[in-house]
Order: structure tokens, then sequence, then C-alpha cells
């Protein structure tokens, strides 16, 4: 019998862990990203402004092509100069949110090196001070651990796919994956996990 408060058999604990790599970027995958539009949150966010300018510039187009004297006279008088002033405004602006992104993700990336930092710590401490199945357990959930959040920061709460749980499968044996995958907060139900077995350890 094995110290701990999960009753899981050894046997179904995969005995070599694996993680897999993540999919890289490049420009032969324009087909795959071109497929991949309808079903972009981006375009889902911006869907409503994008379809009513279209149809806007559709709208000046047919005037202009039907209609060019009534253009003519509705635009009598109009110069450029706002649209000059406002370009300038625009650009300032766009270098402000492109600098304001990065340092976003700059930060972020600062964060998630610290987490990693930790994790590894914790692993050499836990290495050290536990025994046996335990020490095996806390191993494989700190090792679970930055996919799970990954998945949580990128899908949301309780969501998530096959691919990804599949993944798991690779780091936690089914019971462990059946549990976290059944809770709305998975990167906290696997710190509770680790909680409950250095509790039940000490």
């Amino acid at each position: 019998p094995h110290r701990g408060t999960m009753t899981i058999s050894l046997s179904s604990v995969p005995r070599f862990h694996k993680v897999q790599e993540a999919d890289r970027l490049s420009s032969n995958m324009w087909l795959r990203n071109l497929a991949s539009i309808p079903t972009s949150h981006t375009l889902a966010r911006i869907r409503s402004h994008l379809v009513a300018n279209t149809l806007w510039a559709m709208s000046l187009f047919v005037m202009m092509h039907y209609y060019p004297a009534a253009v003519k006279i509705l635009t009598t008088g109009m110069t450029s100069v706002p649209h000059s002033l406002s370009g300038g405004a625009l650009g300032l602006l766009l270098v402000f949110r492109t600098n304001s992104a990065y340092d976003r993700f700059w930060e972020s990336r600062k964060i998630w090196s610290a987490m990693i930092t930790h994790l590894r710590e914790l692993a050499r401490l836990s290495h050290s001070s536990l025994r046996g199945w335990d020490r095996e357990h806390v191993l494989q959930l700190l090792a679970a651990f930055p996919p799970v959040l990954l998945q949580h920061l990128r899908s949301g709460r309780g969501r998530g796919s096959g691919k990804q749980r599949e993944a798991l499968k690779g780091l936690l044996s089914e019971s462990d994956v059946d549990r976290i995958w059944a809770s709305r907060h998975r990167p906290m139900c696997v710190l509770r996990m680790i909680s409950a077995i250095v509790r039940s350890a000490f």
C-alpha cells in the first residue's frame, strides 16, 4: 500500500512521460491558416464592424459608379485635411498600442518563466523530501501543471479539446486525468491534489 489520498494503481501510471511539442508556425501553413479563418476568435469579435464597413464601402462604390453627379454635389467643398490629420493620429495610436501589447507579452513571459522556476524548485524539494509513490505522484502533477494552466488560459474555465485531454494522459494516470478534467478550475485542482499529497506525507 502507498501513502497519499489518491487510490491509484501503479500499473495504470505511464512509465515514460513526454510532453508533446507545440505546433510551430511556418510559411507553408498558409492553407491551414486560411481554412481556420471561419473559426477565428478575432474575426468573431470584429465581425459586426467588418460587415458595417464593407457595406458602407460598397454603397459608396455604387453611388460613385451610377450617380457620379450626385456624389460630386455632396462632396463639394470637402477637403482631405481631416483625413490627413486623423491618419497621423491613428498612426501614433497604433504605435502606442503595439508597444503596450509587447509590454504585456513580455510581462507574461517573465511571469511564466518565474512560474517554471518555482515548479523546478518544488520538484527538487519533492524529490528530496518525499518517498515512494508520493514523490512520483507529486512530480507527475508538477509536470502536468504548465500544460493544464496553458489550456485554462487559452480555452477558459472548464473547456478544452479532446486532443488536450489526450496529451495529459502522457503525463498522468487515467484517474487523475478524469478528476482534473471534471473540475471547473483545472489548475487549482492540480494544486489541491499536490497539497493533499504533501499534507498526508507530513
